[in-house]
């Protein structure tokens, strides 16, 4: 199999996910051009190696495109092996992933525990609110700065947030709430004079994003704190934190996962 059809194989694979076929293609599309014709089986760690050094760019950049190139090597063996073909030749990346892996990254949760005092002494009373929504519910930025006073739901301590008009299919959307962070919200509420069909926070996403950048976090770091939380208490499987979390793929809270 010539590497120019193995790309063509994993761009028609991923091609219904629009970001992940871009991903690919910006990473695999020049090295279809120097090598286009050339068999699979052909080659070796020195070749990927003198490719990926003659590119411009960070060791993050390059470590991405040495993933694409690898799994793009990965998906050659396995259409081979599905038509009964045998292969005689391995993957050239297996010898060059100590060359091209990223640095361990301190683990999200473990540094915003670090930081937690810090950031929320700096903040106001509605980012602090923010924050524990993301901590504390896994809530994105568009879901927290679209909650009225009318989704919040509390029968004795069992509380809840109500998303409605849900695009999945789905009229409406339960999350449970900590009673704790919903008593907050009905001081910030009261104390604010927040009407029932207003929005509690009304920023917008940018807005939110470029206040957390500035302490040195970001609404993601702080859902994957959540998603680490949640991780060690379910468990190792990634399917129910991937339904808990509203992710579309599994392929997605597994990176989450990895930190």
């Amino acid at each position: 199999m010539t590497l120019s059809e193995a790309i063509d194989r994993l761009l028609d694979r991923v091609k219904l996910r629009r970001n992940t076929y871009s991903s690919y293609r910006n990473s695999l599309e020049p090295f279809k051009v120097i090598f286009g014709d050339r068999d699979c089986a052909d080659f070796t760690a020195k070749d990927i190696e003198e490719f990926l050094s003659g590119l411009s760019g960070t060791k993050a950049t390059k470590h991405l495109k040495f993933m694409h190139i690898k799994i793009m090597f990965d998906e050659a063996q396995k259409t081979l092996i599905d038509s009964g073909q045998p292969v005689k030749w391995a993957n050239p990346c297996m010898f060059l992933r100590d060359e091209f892996k990223l640095p361990v990254r301190k683990r999200a949760s473990n540094r915003i525990c670090d930081d937690t005092r810090q950031i929320t002494k700096t903040l106001k009373v509605k980012y602090i609110l923010i924050y524990e929504l993301a901590t504390q519910m896994g809530l994105q930025v568009s879901e927290i700065i679209s909650i009225k006073p009318s989704d919040l739901i509390c029968s004795g301590e069992a509380c809840a947030l109500v998303f409605h008009n849900m695009t999945d299919n789905k009229d409406e959307d339960i999350r449970n709430m900590p009673f704790a962070l919903y008593q907050k919200l009905l001081e910030y509420i009261e104390k604010n004079d927040i009407k029932k069909n207003d929005r509690i926070f009304p920023l917008t996403r940018q807005a939110v994003w470029y206040l957390f950048k500035s302490k040195g976090i970001t609404p993601t770091d702080l859902r994957r704190y959540h998603s680490s939380k949640k991780h060690s208490k379910m468990g190792v499987y990634v399917k129910p934190i991937s339904v808990y979390l509203k992710h579309k793929s599994e392929d997605t809270t597994a990176r989450y996962k990895k930190i």
